[in-house]
C-alpha cells in the first residue's frame, strides 16, 4: 500500500465526514426553519413564502454557527466567514423563495415543495460553502 493511497483515503473519509457531519448540522437547521415556518403559518396565519423566509434567516444563524464549529472546523475569523456565510445562505434563500414560489404555483402542496427546495438549497450551501467559505486561506 503506497502512501499516496493512504493519504487519498484519508482525504475522502475527511471529505465524507464532512459532508455527514454537513447533513447532520443542516438537518437540525432544516427541523428548525421548518418549525418556526408552519408555527407562523398555523398560529399567525402567515404566507407560506414570507414564513418560510423567516424561517429560513433564523436557522441560518444556527446553522453558521455549528457548520464553522462542526463541519469545517474553521480556524479563520468570523469577519472573514460570516459574510461570505450570509451571501451564500442569501443566495440560498433566494434559490428557496423561488423555488417554492414555483412549485406553489404548480398546486404541489406545501410542504412537498419545502422538501424539494430544501434538497436543491442543501446541494448548493455544500458545495460553495466547502470551496469559498471556510475553505483554508493558502500559504
Amino acid at each position: 500500500m503506497s502512501v499516496g493511497s493512504v493519504s487519498g483515503r484519508a482525504s475522502r473519509l475527511d471529505v465524507l465526514r464532512q459532508v455527514i457531519t454537513f447533513v447532520c448540522v443542516g438537518g437540525f437547521a432544516t427541523a428548525l426553519h421548518y418549525a418556526l415556518m408552519f408555527a407562523l403559518i398555523y398560529t399567525l396565519d402567515a404566507r407560506p413564502v414570507s414564513a418560510s423566509t423567516i424561517g429560513f434567516l433564523v436557522s441560518a444563524v444556527f446553522n453558521f454557527a455549528l457548520n464553522a464549529r462542526f463541519t469545517f472546523k474553521s480556524k479563520q475569523s468570523v469577519l472573514r466567514t460570516a459574510p461570505r456565510f450570509a451571501i451564500v445562505a442569501a443566495s440560498g434563500l433566494l434559490l428557496n423563495r423561488y423555488m417554492l414560489a414555483l412549485l406553489l404555483s404548480l398546486d404541489i402542496r406545501v410542504f412537498i415543495g419545502q422538501i424539494m427546495a430544501t434538497l436543491c438549497v442543501l446541494s448548493w450551501n455544500y458545495i460553495i460553502n466547502a470551496l469559498w467559505t471556510f475553505k483554508a486561506k493558502r500559504g
